[in-house]
């Protein structure tokens, strides 16, 4: 009754902004359109490496540090992918820099970046509230370790030239653009005179932002929102607010992150009088990727593949397919000491032959799943103009 209550509320706060249709996208482009080309992005959310999970990944053998292992069951599905993003939240200062620290203030091991690399994610989105937990050298040498390793990043920069906050790729022929807000840096600020070190949720310069990545060709714009209550189900105001500018300004998918828990999904409607229908998306909050929080609903995250299709009889690229996979974080013991790996749940269940996985296990397994199915629900559709 609760959960009722809490959807019908939400329900009606998008209301207040959005036009809310529960339309399946099939419904939509139904015998309109057809499809030629497509490109498999796969979004996942925030990589926070608490101490635990630096010291877990400490190799003595080898006097180096790995985090490899922990992302290997996942390997598949992030190289299978045209392309794959997540939210790197922690900095890259060496430890030289105070050391390596877990919450409340970060910096991490640059393997962590490689282990990023090798399990098959091309892109990681910078701008969140941990990106000066080591200042300004923080986040110049974050930039730096990224760049040494090919690893394409947005959301924070080593200068003020206005092309670096727009990262373009081109995948498969696509015309790819990738933004990145943060809301907060836990009350940090930047430098002075240094504004564009982070790129803040900024209405003016998101716009100069998107303005620009249209004329440099983006088909398509993929937006990174770090905003929301942690620890929260349902979007906030902020977020709803943050979504819904973005969204009609010209940003076609938005990843939001944050809140530490999975949030619902939505499609949204982007045509306009002239415009052929297209879809959009919006994930409010992917939850966590990785972390050491071992409580419900923060232990687990959401994992998204969507299908992007160009259209061949209208101008314009669409949302055309979702698939959603809830991913546990499973930490247990072995070789005298613990031990981290992210699980894909593809049916509520995985190898009940695991010998790593127990009886509690499973039944931790079972429950994200079910939650996950709860917070999701049936994916509305939004549309853009009234």
């Amino acid at each position: 009754m609760y959960r009722l209550l809490v959807r019908l509320i939400i329900c009606f706060m998008l209301g207040a902004w959005l036009k809310v249709s529960v339309m399946e996208p099939a419904m939509l482009v139904e015998g309109v359109l057809e499809y030629s080309e497509e490109l498999n992005l796969v979004a996942v959310g925030d990589v926070i490496i608490h101490q635990p999970i630096t010291n877990s990944a400490w190799d003595k053998e080898e006097g180096c540090y790995d985090f490899r292992p922990i992302f290997e069951p996942l390997t598949h599905i992030l190289r299978g992918a045209d392309i794959s993003v997540a939210v790197l939240e922690t900095v890259l200062a060496g430890e030289k820099a105070k050391g390596y620290t877990g919450y409340p203030m970060f910096n991490s091991p640059d393997a962590i970046a490689d282990a990023l690399k090798w399990s098959g994610v091309d892109l990681v989105f910078t701008a969140h509230n941990h990106i000066l937990d080591r200042g300004e050298q923080g986040v110049i040498r974050t930039i730096k370790v990224l760049n040494s390793l090919g690893l394409r990043h947005v959301g924070a920069n080593l200068g003020p030239d206005p092309s670096t906050r727009v990262v373009m790729m081109n995948v498969k022929g696509f015309r790819l653009a990738f933004l990145a807000y943060t809301t907060a840096t836990n009350g940090i600020p930047s430098p002075k005179g240094k504004d564009w070190l982070v790129h803040r949720f900024d209405p003016s310069n998101i716009k100069k932002d998107i303005n620009l990545a249209r004329s440099l060709g983006a088909e398509v714009i993929i937006c990174a929102l770090h905003a929301g209550a942690e620890y929260r189900r349902e979007p906030d105001s902020e977020q709803l607010e943050a979504v819904n500018f973005l969204m009609n300004y010209g940003v076609d998918i938005v990843l939001g992150s944050h809140p530490h828990a999975v949030q619902p999904v939505a499609y949204w409607r982007l045509d306009g009088e002239t415009e052929a229908p297209r879809l959009g998306f919006v994930a409010y909050s992917l939850g966590n990727f990785l972390s050491n929080q071992r409580w419900r609903y923060s232990d687990s995250g959401l994992l998204v593949r969507l299908k992007i299709k160009r259209q061949r009889q209208f101008s314009g690229v669409t949302v055309a397919g979702l698939e959603t996979i809830p991913i546990w974080v499973h930490k247990y013991r072995y070789d005298g000491k613990h031990q981290y790996r992210i699980l894909p749940i593809t049916d509520g269940n995985i190898d009940k032959q695991d010998p790593l996985l127990t009886l509690e296990d499973h039944r931790h397994i079972e429950q994200v799943w079910w939650d996950t199915q709860e917070t999701i629900g049936a994916i509305p559709v939004i549309n853009r103009f009234e």
